[in-house]
């Protein structure tokens, strides 16, 4: 069986699961790259416990479809990662919530992602991590309230 590799880029809690599949698939990984995104010690991000909270206590995945259908919502949504929130075009904001709230069963997925990620999912596959021989690329913006540049150094 042909086996492909891949180059893995991500970012926010998709770099979480970013590093737990080069944990667990190495051997397929050409590089991996990694942007503002959960980390061990910061997940999830102290400004969306609040949600993972909700999450947890199965109160997310119900008012999706409102959040979808409502574009306040989903600008109110975006305030912590866009300076200026109501100047996307509307085109941004469906792009950014469609994938998430756009049908149930992607919302019950969000809620299910954001009820079960942890640190410890992190810090389980750290040994992996330290071995991994890829080219790895870490690109951390400034201005992220969500991942701040401290958050993007390795652990001690």
């Amino acid at each position: 069986m042909l086996r492909y590799r891949f180059d893995l880029v991500a970012n926010n809690t998709g770099g979480a699961v970013a590093q737990i599949l080069a944990a667990h698939l190495s051997e397929r990984l050409s590089t991996l790259t990694l942007t503002n995104c959960d980390t061990e010690g910061n997940t999830p991000p102290t400004l969306f416990k609040p949600v993972a909270m909700a999450a947890r206590l199965r109160l997310l995945a119900k008012p999706a479809p409102r959040i979808a259908a409502s574009r306040g919502l989903m600008l109110r949504g975006l305030t912590a990662g866009y300076r200026h929130p109501g100047r996307l075009p509307h085109e941004v904001a469906d792009a950014y919530y469609s994938p998430v709230f756009g049908t149930p069963e992607s919302s019950r997925a969000f809620a299910r992602l954001a009820a079960a990620i942890s640190s410890a999912d992190l810090a389980a596959v750290r040994p992996q991590l330290a071995q991994l021989k890829v080219p790895t690329l870490i690109g951390w913006g400034t201005g992220d309230l969500f991942f701040p540049p401290q958050v993007g150094s390795p652990p001690s």
